[in-house]
């Protein structure tokens, strides 16, 4: 027998058992299709994931915030003051992996111009990270160490 005699059996086989034929093509071509889909919807599911995740920001930068009180490791009711100071931000900027360490500085002050009044968000950062913080203007260019004490609406054009 060659393979041409073993095709032409193989087929009268299924020729004769149509039912039986019809059946194995539906569930071959159905779990073909649930595999296409499964794996279509993972793949958007997981690009919907990151996208969400990147909308939080920026994942590289961590915040660090004062409690002001930090539990000692070895004893549960003892207290230790925390303190985020200059000694603090050399100590971040000492860990391995870290590219800046920018301190900040938030305030919010009352603002009147006559009868007016408002608030304003007032944040100081050092000027010379910016760069590695990913901070971008629309018009003009970032803060320079330079530009300390210039105040810009005071100058005369």
């Amino acid at each position: 027998m060659n393979n041409f005699d073993l095709f032409k059996m193989g087929f009268r086989n299924l020729w004769k058992k149509k039912t039986r034929t019809f059946l194995t093509i539906l569930g071959v071509i159905i779990g073909t299709c649930s595999i296409v889909i499964m794996m279509s919807i993972g793949i958007a599911m997981d690009k919907s994931n990151k996208e969400w995740i990147e909308s939080m920001g920026d994942l590289s930068v961590i915040e660090v915030r004062a409690s002001g009180h930090h539990f000692d490791q070895n004893s549960r009711n003892s207290k230790k003051e925390v303190k985020l100071d200059d000694k603090s931000v050399a100590e971040f900027e000492k860990i391995p992996g870290v590219k800046a360490v920018m301190p900040i500085k938030r305030m919010q002050l009352k603002i009147a111009a006559g009868k007016m009044l408002g608030y304003v968000d007032v944040v100081g950062i050092k000027p010379e990270l910016m760069e590695a913080f990913g901070f971008k203007v629309e018009k003009g260019r970032l803060l320079l160490p330079s530009d300390k004490k210039k105040y810009w609406f005071l100058e005369k054009k």
